[in-house]
């Protein structure tokens, strides 16, 4: 399964969108909250560590098997009180809906880490604490910098191939 953060039309987002390409049925589970964010995306998001931000947790899943687990985490001075709060968020997903309020995401910064699973993915995800996941921190930036959604996916490397392109700036002839 490669990882490709594209939408396709009517898709809820990055992830039903891709699942949508390979031609696979997605399902997820969310839970939403509001509560405050481990510090590194406090510190990310530009928000105070004690400071409250709209939680997005959900389990993905192709066909019956759990691929993936997402928490998407968006500033409360953003999020609250908006249709990232329900359930749906609609075509388009969460980046659909920053882009309506003013927040639309113009650039995205994504690290990639090897780790083990902590407990909770490992059972969440259906795996062994000694298999190794990805953990993918993505930020998305609107064009004054300004970080509105981070999210961190954690997976299996046993189920997903890492693929990225993007342009290459052209040096001046």
């Amino acid at each position: 399964m490669a990882f490709f953060f594209g939408l396709a039309t009517g898709a809820r987002g990055a992830f039903a969108a891709e699942i949508a390409r390979l031609g696979v049925t997605s399902s997820a589970s969310t839970v939403i909250s509001r509560e405050r964010p481990p510090e590194r995306v406090a510190q990310i998001l530009g928000i105070h560590h004690a400071a409250k931000s709209l939680v997005r947790a959900r389990v993905m899943r192709t066909d019956a098997t759990v691929v993936q687990v997402a928490t998407s985490y968006f500033p409360g001075d953003v999020a609250f009180d908006t249709q990232l709060e329900q359930q749906d968020t609609g075509d388009g997903g969460s980046k659909s809906r920053l882009a309506e309020l003013g927040y639309q995401q113009t650039r995205i910064r994504e690290s990639v880490d090897v780790r083990p699973p902590s407990k909770e993915e490992a059972e969440a995800l259906g795996v062994s604490a000694d298999r190794l996941v990805y953990e993918i921190t993505h930020v998305g930036l609107t064009e004054s910098g300004k970080a509105v959604e981070v999210c961190v996916h954690v997976m299996p490397i046993t189920l997903w191939s890492l693929s990225y392109e993007w342009p290459i700036d052209q040096p001046a002839v």
